[in-house]
């Protein structure tokens, strides 16, 4: 029901795609980690020099595994890139953190309740991806399941116009 409630509510896809080349957000979430809530929540502030892939994902969506697999890999690549992983709507702990461990991913995981943060990108549809330069624009944002190559060449692109790449 949540799920369907949500996906009812959430933007469209063309609504999404307005956020590329705009300003991104400043956001606080509440993090966790090894499944135990961190004390301090974590800021994302954009524009600090550096480039940020933000992963939105949700936990009962089967397509996230793989895409949070390939999204992690590729991601490695671009030493350069901060990677943020937020569940999206989140559940209590430990699920988030059981997938995260399943993927072999020891990053914190933000947990945006409401989907609130998700609705400022126009996520509606999970996985999805939203590239930041370091300047704090939006660049690139993938939704649904998207393949290495592709990640990877938007990424590499999206680093070089901006001259932080080495993809």
């Amino acid at each position: 029901v949540l799920v369907v409630t949500f996906r009812a509510s959430a933007p469209s896809a063309t609504a999404t795609q307005r956020h590329i080349n705009q300003p991104a957000t400043t956001f606080t979430l509440p993090a966790e980690q090894a499944g135990v809530r961190l004390p301090v929540p974590a800021t994302f502030a954009p524009a600090t020099g550096k480039p940020t892939l933000l992963v939105f994902f949700y936990t009962l969506c089967t397509h996230c595994l793989l895409q949070m697999q390939s999204t992690h890999a590729v991601a490695a690549g671009f030493p350069e890139l901060q990677t943020i992983y937020i569940d999206s709507p989140s559940e209590l702990p430990p699920l988030p953190d059981l997938m995260m461990r399943r993927l072999g991913i020891a990053d914190p995981v933000l947990l945006d309740a409401g989907g609130h943060v998700a609705a400022r990108y126009g996520i509606a549809y999970y996985p999805s991806m939203v590239l930041i330069d370091g300047r704090g624009m939006v660049r690139a944002i993938w939704t649904s399941e998207t393949d290495a190559a592709t990640l990877h060449n938007g990424i590499a692109q999206a680093l070089a116009a901006n001259g932080t790449g080495n993809g």
